[in-house]
């Protein structure tokens, strides 16, 4: 029994994860546009080193009048492993937000007890319209992250 009840929300989550994915692969081909990610990405010195000093940066100073350490330290990780990749940021953007939908669908799952009602609520959830801006830019990343941690 146990076995079955797994296999179904294995089945689900995986089934939310890949229409939720093939929903958003249209972002994968964005470019990094002329709006914030000159400030949070293209032309910040604080993300190009991982550095003791630029870690401390990173947790002690605002960028654009905001601080989001996290965000930017999310930043510095990928571009020690992407540089300046647009298709890394995005496709990290994607990665958080299917977690997301994941833990929607367990939130809502522990909530009503009901599989469908969790699968409902996670797929409308990940493929929503007002998902699209928190996902396919990339320094929309914090809204994304905050839903996640």
């Amino acid at each position: 029994m146990k076995n079955k009840i797994l296999y179904t929300h294995t089945i689900l989550v995986i089934a939310i994860a890949v229409i939720t994915f093939v929903a958003f692969l249209p972002a994968l081909d964005n470019e990094f546009i002329n709006f914030d990610e000159p400030n949070y990405i293209q032309h910040n010195a604080t993300i190009k080193s991982l550095s003791k000093e630029n870690i401390e940066k990173i947790f002690s100073s605002y960028v654009n009048r905001n601080y989001q350490p996290l965000t930017i330290f999310s930043f510095a990780l990928e571009y020690k492993s992407a540089n300046l990749s647009p298709l890394s940021y995005h496709l990290t953007n994607i990665n958080l937000h299917l977690g997301n939908c994941v833990l929607v669908y367990i939130f809502i799952f522990l909530l009503t007890r009901n599989y469908v009602a969790a699968f409902i609520a996670a797929l409308f959830f990940g493929i929503h319209p007002t998902r699209v801006e928190s996902v396919a830019w990339a320094t929309e990343r914090k809204d994304v992250l905050f839903l996640y941690f």
